[in-house]
């Protein structure tokens, strides 16, 4: 049932972005009729939503923005580092983070979505109005901030959302408030078509900020990753399985997404304790900035594999992943990264909300193996419909070359005590070693690879 995947026309309407954006904010014991539907669509019609998380600055006028408060006068936030700047960013979102919850339908279960990070291609220099708030690739000041329904990682991932530079208040230059520049024209920003009344010159383009560019780039990658599946199908003369082509997709988006150095800095911006990230961090930046190139294409010291398949209440699907390698004489830096899609029925009425939930579990990794959870935790990733961990171990344990470890894909009722449908769900699942040694990876592993059936 493992597929090893290829290195990438748009794709087909399996893939929907919907930069809404409404005033409704999303509490944990309610959902907004627009997300519920986005469910309700997901799981009928086996279709992926790609939705911004939504922004928190103020309105398109440019007005002073009263939720962007730098403490201080603007020249004197200048004068700071871009550290500096960082931690008071940071801690503004996180002092004021319940004004800055995800704005609908961005809490929808079943869709992807996406929060922003203050990065784009374009070049920038500051002067004495015009200030950088943040450095680049930091969490986007306007972005929102989850969690999901039921405490599940929302948003599920982050990406480049542009940038945007803060001018004084007109209205009380002498405030710590700033307002956002209003300068469409003008870079920074991600570049975007522009009707001719507003754009750059004649060349009909504009520079934008915020989570809808964000989800417009994700959505472009989505493409990218469809012409993935079709290489990797095409070359197997296999038919894209059409129920699971937007769960594939979603797996793929996100496959590559760790917190990494952004991770890193807001935690310890915010002084957590060692642990404290595991079930926080992911308010910020969900399963992190994914990198997209690890999901459609190989390398010598990788593989990439993808399962699918469809589940009922108390069933479970088992995978085999052969690992040919010796762990026992090297000290192999190792990792495994598993992501597992699905679309839930929902039940409005009830705060458990999904019908039914689908999870996988490794059976019989050995200890020191692949047992070094990092990320999340391992409650945090259950809550949704996406669970996405990362394992790593470099430490030396008996293994030999006939050894595997499985996955096994389960399902159960859960909002839906008598739930009696199917459950779709997509799996994929990358192994690499990371060590000086070369080890062809790919191709010991793709030798070995055989399905499994439902058990």
């Amino acid at each position: 049932m493992f597929e090893t995947t290829a290195g990438a026309a748009a794709p087909t309407v399996k893939v929907i972005n919907l930069s809404i954006g409404l005033s409704y904010r999303q509490f944990d014991r309610a959902m907004s009729p627009l997300a519920r539907l986005l469910d309700w669509l997901s799981y009928k019609y086996r279709v992926l939503f790609v939705v911004s998380a939504g922004n928190h600055a103020g309105n398109d006028r440019g007005d002073d923005i009263e939720n962007l408060d730098l403490g201080m006068d603007l020249s004197d936030f200048a004068a700071l580092s871009m550290d500096e700047r960082d931690s008071k960013i940071i801690d503004h979102l996180n002092n004021n983070s319940r004004h800055l919850r995800l704005l609908a339908p961005a809490e929808s279960v079943n869709a992807l979505t996406v929060g922003a990070t203050f990065d784009d291609a374009t070049s920038f220099t500051e002067n004495e109005r015009w200030v950088l708030p943040c450095s680049n690739g930091m969490i986007s000041p306007i972005s929102s901030l989850g969690k999901g329904m039921n405490n599940a990682v929302k948003p599920d991932i982050v990406y480049d959302g542009g940038r945007k530079f803060v001018m004084a208040s007109t209205r009380a230059p002498t405030s710590t408030k700033v307002r956002w520049a209003n300068a469409p024209t003008r870079e920074p920003g991600i570049i975007s078509a522009a009707p001719t009344d507003i754009a750059a010159g004649s060349s009909k383009i504009m520079y934008t900020f915020g989570t809808s560019d964000a989800a417009a780039l994700i959505s472009h990658e989505a493409g990218r990753c469809y012409d993935a599946l079709q290489e990797v199908f095409g070359t197997a003369k296999r038919d894209i399985p059409d129920n699971h082509i937007a769960l594939s997709l979603k797996a793929m988006l996100i496959h590559g997404a760790e917190w990494g150095e952004l991770g890193e800095k807001i935690s310890n911006i915010l002084q957590w304790k060692k642990r404290e990230p595991s079930d926080k961090l992911h308010r910020f930046i969900g399963f992190g900035k994914p990198d997209i190139e690890k999901a459609i294409e190989c390398a010598k010291n990788r593989v990439t594999l993808m399962g699918y398949g469809d589940l009922k209440n108390g069933e479970a699907q088992l995978f085999t992943l052969p690992l040919p390698f010796d762990f026992s004489s090297n000290k192999l830096s190792r990792r495994l990264t598993a992501t597992l899609t699905f679309f839930s029925p929902i039940v409005s009425s009830r705060q458990k909300y999904r019908a039914a939930d689908v999870w996988f579990t490794i059976e019989n990794s050995k200890k020191n193996l692949l047992d070094a959870r990092i990320n999340a935790s391992d409650k945090a990733v259950t809550r949704g419909s996406v669970q996405h961990e990362i394992f790593e171990n470099e430490q030396t344990v008996v293994w030999d070359e006939d050894g595997e470890i499985r996955l096994r894909v389960n399902c159960r009722a859960d909002a839906a005590e008598n739930f009696s449908g199917e459950i779709p769900f997509a799996l994929m699942v990358s192994f690499e070693i990371k060590s000086d040694i070369d080890i062809d990876v790919y191709t010991k592993v793709a030798e070995k690879v055989k399905p499994r059936i439902i058990v």
